[in-house]
């Protein structure tokens, strides 16, 4: 079972900050050594100086509605110093991060709309390197771990909306390793198992919140094996069987809602052979499968 993981974290990353480069040559409206670019339509796109036609010094851009989307320092064509952007027309900057050499280094931060932190980061030559925090828009802390080129490493954790503990584990590479829980908002255990190699391995057990166990079996390279149960929240067993390979094989038990319980096997994870389905009114139905597909019943009393 993979913990729920954070798309938003990607695309934060991915959008770091990419500041356009300034075109060498400026427009014919630029003076000695100010430089203004605009939009087809007229528009002020962006100003700052150039030396000999390259930038230099301090740029800033606009979006069409005139309102400013980047600002920032070149030194001979190549951001350096502290950029900062403006996704949202808001006086407060929603991307603030330093540069060198034209990549972002050091401290990164990105904020919410409304000013509030949403994640902070150490980049090195653009790539994450450091302790990562996120926020959710109303403050409260939703993950914090540590990326080491690029990648996130060491012990992670993260936590619902509301505050609460959700899930924790380690990473090593970009990828889940080692044991990894998670819990329900009331801080009772959901489930809890190991990763290797960002796949699952050996024995997980997931629980109800009321503590009584809801399923349990063992992975081998992410995929089920071994003998698998499931119950309901009385604890009552309602499935199990043997898994090869993430595909049921050989004789299962199936308790289901409806009161009646269904015998039979399968082959390569499909229903195979006689399958005996008693009803809750004690009433039988003999059932022969083909490879999955029902070939033949016959109701019994």
């Amino acid at each position: 079972m993979q913990c729920t993981r954070r798309s938003a974290l990607v695309l934060l990353l991915a959008a770091s900050c990419g500041v356009e480069p300034v075109p060498s040559e400026p427009s014919s409206s630029a003076t000695e050594n100010t430089a203004r670019i605009e939009y087809a339509t007229g528009e002020r796109r962006a100003e700052g100086t150039t030396v000999n036609g390259v930038a230099h010094g301090e740029w800033s851009f606009y979006r069409r509605d005139g309102g400013l989307s980047r600002q920032g320092t070149y030194v001979d064509g190549v951001a350096e110093g502290e950029w900062k952007r403006w996704d949202y027309p808001r006086e407060a900057a929603t991307r603030v991060g330093t540069y060198r050499g034209g990549r972002a280094h050091g401290r990164y931060l990105w904020r919410f709309a409304e000013s509030r932190p949403r994640a902070t980061c150490e980049l090195v030559d653009g790539v994450p390197h450091g302790k990562w925090t996120r926020w959710n828009s109303a403050g409260a802390r939703i993950e914090e771990g540590r990326f080491e080129h690029g990648h996130e490493s060491g012990d992670w954790t993260f936590w619902d909306d509301a505050g609460n503990l959700s899930a924790a584990g380690a990473f090593s590479a970009g990828q889940r390793t080692g044991e990894w829980t998670t819990w329900f908002p009331s801080g009772a255990a959901r489930s809890a198992g190991s990763y290797e190699n960002g796949r699952e391995t050996g024995a997980w057990t997931w629980w109800y919140e009321n503590g009584r166990k809801a399923l349990e079996g063992s992975f081998e390279l992410g995929r089920e094996v071994g003998t698998w149960t499931a119950r309901n929240e009385d604890g009552e067993v309602t499935e199990r069987g043997e898994q090869v390979a993430g595909l049921p094989r050989g004789e299962w038990i199936s308790r289901r809602p409806d009161g009646s319980t269904w015998v039979g096997a399968y082959e390569r994870g499909l229903a195979q052979g006689r399958w005996t389905v008693t009803h809750a009114d004690g009433a039988t139905t003999e059932i022969e499968y083909q490879l999955g597909r029902e070939i033949a019943s016959e109701a019994r009393r």
